[in-house]
């Protein structure tokens, strides 16, 4: 590993106040883009108390999943579809 669990806090910390980009801190540590979200990811859930495992539990709980709702959208047509969005920037320009 290249960096401690300090060190990779602390990049992360870098990128997630905004200090750094991903690319900018992929460059700057020699580590893949991916990486560096990931050290951001660790920070992030560090400040806000969960776990990272706890993070990546429920993204792979709700993978596939659909929204509540959606079947009524996959039973219209283009045209319905089309006239409901419509319908809904209207109420939304109102309020």
């Amino acid at each position: 590993m290249k960096y401690t669990k300090d060190e990779r806090l602390s990049i992360g910390r870098e990128i997630y106040t905004g200090e750094l980009t991903l690319a900018a801190a992929a460059l700057e540590y020699d580590i893949n883009m991916y990486t560096a979200r990931d050290y951001m990811r660790m920070y992030k859930a560090t400040v806000n108390g969960d776990r990272p495992e706890h993070v990546d539990k429920k993204c792979r709980e709700n993978k596939g999943k659909d929204s509540p709702g959606k079947d009524k959208y996959r039973k219209m047509t283009k045209g319905e579809l089309i006239d409901r969005l419509i319908e809904l920037e209207k109420q939304v320009g109102k309020g």
